[in-house]
């Protein structure tokens, strides 16, 4: 006779690790990263979701002013419509990362779509010569199901330690909360609160302030973008981030470089 009780206690046990051990993952990761960077004085700069032709544009133009390499997490169907600036992105001594084929939510998707997503997208850049060796999940929802996937590639996963609130939910250094990622899962992954064109000021004071005492890896996007704001929003935090840190005596390095 079936033990309805042990049955569901073992379906509870594999939800829980399935979900749960990249959350921990993260918390860990994170923490490391929060230690290197602030004995080392390293930040790292990240952009999601491109290549688009315009904004990467600008972005790798500001970055060879500035003198800085970055790290750009690729969505794989983009770097085919776009394979001429995914390509300058690499030529320009920049790190390329998969961020998915369809930039899919893990936590929104069937499990096997999910990892379907992450190996397709990883493909997709190493069809067109480029070498990926990291991967992010969008919005940072990620299962024990691409965490294995990305493994199987050869890449490793990585998240961030700070927003920079270029697409308008708010900067700033981001901490482990157990009870906002409960409530992040619950609703699926769905953002709870409406994106606001632009960022307050003294939350943008707030992630200036944070890196320029610990450094990090900052999130960044250089996808397509619903409103032109959120573009001028990426150029603007780039920038400001850059000459205040670097003020500080941060260095700008690359994920390989974060040892």
């Amino acid at each position: 006779m079936i033990n309805i009780t042990s049955v569901l206690a073992i379906l509870a046990m594999s939800i829980g690790l399935w979900f749960g051990a990249p959350m921990f993952a993260r918390r860990m990761q994170t923490r490391k990263i929060e230690q290197v960077c602030g004995r080392k004085k390293l930040i790292a700069l990240t952009f999601d979701d491109g290549p688009d032709p315009e904004l990467t544009r600008k972005v790798l133009d500001m970055l060879d002013e500035l003198q800085v390499k970055a790290s750009f997490f690729m969505i794989g169907a983009r770097a085919c419509d776009n394979e001429v600036m995914a390509r300058e992105v690499a030529k320009m001594g920049h790190l390329v990362a998969g961020h998915t084929q369809n930039h899919l939510d893990a936590w929104r998707v069937g499990p096997l779509r999910g990892i379907k997503d992450c190996r397709e997208g990883m493909k997709a850049l190493k069809d067109r010569e480029l070498a990926v060796s990291w991967f992010r999940p969008p919005k940072g929802h990620a299962t024990l199901g691409t965490m294995l996937s990305c493994r199987l590639q050869g890449c490793r996963m990585i998240w961030w330690t700070h927003d920079s609130g270029d697409t308008g939910h708010g900067s700033g250094k981001v901490g482990f909360n157990p009870r906002r990622v409960l409530g992040r899962f619950l609703s699926r992954g769905r953002t709870l609160n409406a994106p606001t064109l632009g960022t307050a000021p003294e939350d943008r004071e707030g992630l200036l302030r944070s890196l320029e005492e610990h450094g990090g890896v900052v999130l960044l996007h250089d996808g397509e973008r619903s409103h032109r704001e959120y573009r001028a929003m990426t150029l603007e935090c780039t920038r400001e981030i850059v000459i205040r840190a670097r003020a500080k005596g941060f260095r700008f390095v690359t994920l390989d470089d974060l040892n």
